[in-house]
């Protein structure tokens, strides 16, 4: 009987044989945590991977996000969980948005959030990724463009990061 072991707390599950090839989400019972699991023929091997992206590494920040920065990384993690990937890519960037807005005290857009950071001292370092950003908001604002995999990945990789500099350098 195949088996697999929970991402996040270890626990052993078991798979019907008679169900492989198996292909579908699994909820561990223990801690439920959702995963996405594959377990192939015989001699076709086990993939075991989470549903929805963490975001565990803001836990150092997150007291400090407003909750409509939270509920959009959360739904950026669900949107890249179930393949929607400029939704992802949009919520990212609203969550992006919604911090330096209130950081800078301003209403003003992304694009020109995305300038301001280029021009502050305290940001100089972070060149790169902002023409990453400025890039991607230019990308996902066109309706003909739609984001891959791959894009909604590092989008939301990078937003975090990003997250965590930025509040550590001008919000705390």
């Amino acid at each position: 009987m195949p088996k697999i072991r929970c991402i996040e707390c270890g626990r052993e599950i078991y798979i019907d044989a008679f169900s492989t090839p198996y292909d579908a989400e699994l909820k561990c019972s223990e801690c439920g945590a959702q995963m996405q699991v594959y377990v192939g023929g015989v001699g076709q091997g086990t993939i075991v991977k989470r549903k929805y992206p963490s975001f565990e590494e803001l836990n150092e920040i997150w007291e400090m996000l407003s909750d409509v920065e939270k509920k959009s990384i959360y739904e950026a993690s669900l949107s890249l969980g179930v393949g929607a990937y400029t939704a992802s890519e949009m919520m990212s960037l609203r969550c992006l948005e919604g911090i330096l807005r209130r950081i800078y005290g301003t209403s003003e857009m992304l694009g020109r959030l995305i300038e301001r950071m280029e021009n502050d001292n305290r940001l100089s370092d972070l060149k790169g990724i902002l023409t990453y950003f400025k890039d991607v908001r230019n990308r996902v604002a066109h309706p003909e463009k739609i984001s891959s995999k791959l894009e909604a990945e590092s989008t939301f990789q990078m937003t975090k990061k990003l997250l965590i500099e930025i509040v550590n350098r001008l919000g705390r």
